[in-house]
């Protein structure tokens, strides 16, 4: 049985600054698998694309938040899916049949030992309701074959 309610922590260093990016598993023992069954290179390339589509780019105005800012809800974790989707392949991993994003959190200045930290979550998309997807590929949480 795996450890649920915990989280991942990976750290980056870009330009001087490091980053931290988080994956939490809402207490699902299908999230937990799913992130567990990440690779390095994996997480890395996701890191990769947010830190040019997000980070760089300042969506979401993160560069100048002094607060926490969270994507929560369907929508918000899709359109946050949608951009980092242009830089990276990691969402065609994602098992949207029983995982899904339900909460991405920034936290700018928040922790001391980074500069940035943003927060993915993924739990049951049942228990959720979602129907999140890869822009990639239209997998989806509908779909009853497996993810690529």
């Amino acid at each position: 049985m795996p450890n649920l309610g915990g989280h991942n922590y990976y750290t980056f260093k870009r330009e001087n600054d490091t980053f931290k990016l988080s994956f939490g598993d809402c207490e699902y023992s299908g999230s937990r698998r799913f992130i567990d069954s990440l690779s390095d290179h994996n997480i890395e390339h996701l890191f990769n694309a947010i830190y040019t589509t997000i980070w760089k780019a300042n969506v979401y105005s993160v560069q100048s938040k002094s607060y926490a800012t969270y994507l929560l809800g369907q929508s918000s974790a899709q359109d946050f899916i949608n951009i980092t989707s242009a830089e990276t392949s990691f969402w065609g991993l994602v098992p949207y049949q029983s995982v899904c994003l339900t909460t991405v959190s920034f936290h700018p200045y928040s922790c001391g030992d980074c500069r940035w930290n943003v927060e993915l979550e993924f739990g049951s998309a049942t228990e959720f309701q979602y129907k999140n997807y890869d822009p990639a590929t239209a997998s989806s949480n509908t779909d009853n074959s497996p993810a690529i």
